[in-house]
């Protein structure tokens, strides 16, 4: 069975930035991706970061693998 996660795209957004910020904490996983890296203040609170655009399909098959 797969672990519960959080996918959070856009995240280098303002939006995703909150999203982050909010939803981080010692028990939650949080994947995210955007076109550019995250801020380094920001990458250390995901489990893991994907840099890509979400129309990339192989991207999303790596993800979700």
């Amino acid at each position: 069975m797969r672990k519960p996660v959080i996918l959070i795209t856009g995240a280098g957004g303002e939006i995703g930035h909150s999203l982050i910020t909010g939803l981080s904490g010692p028990k939650s996983s949080i994947i995210t991706i955007d076109v550019s890296p995250l801020d380094s203040r920001l990458a250390t609170r995901v489990t893991r970061e994907f840099t890509g655009s979400i129309t990339d399909l192989a991207l999303l098959e790596r993800i979700l693998a």
